[in-house]
């Protein structure tokens, strides 16, 4: 239930001014969800935190909110593990393909 409450705000914790396109210097873990065989990506069940290379950045003003999930997280006993990532770093405000702005594009 945290990791799903983190996911949450954590779509919300990417978004950014495309005014200030090197904002994205905060590195945060991002959501580990699974999906039955055959499944759609839609019916994903939120399962943990990851901290993945290049994936992950938000603004300095919104990771506040996610450092508190995070904490609750680990009180309750939750590791934030590591996942494989991309090469690049996806630090930078960029339009998504939903027309909006946010750190690396997601």
């Amino acid at each position: 239930m945290i990791a799903a409450d983190y996911h949450a705000v954590f779509l919300d914790a990417v978004a950014c001014d495309p005014k200030f396109p090197d904002a994205c210097t905060e590195w945060r873990p991002i959501t580990v969800a699974s999906v039955g065989n055959g499944g759609n990506t839609a019916d994903a069940k939120i399962t943990g935190l990851c901290f993945t290379v290049g994936i992950g950045y938000v603004t300095p003003q919104q990771a506040a909110r996610l450092d508190a999930i995070i904490a609750r997280y680990q009180t309750a006993g939750c590791t934030v593990g590591a996942c494989p990532g991309l090469s690049s770093m996806m630090d930078r405000c960029m339009q998504n393909r939903a027309g909006k702005f946010s750190c690396g594009g997601f």
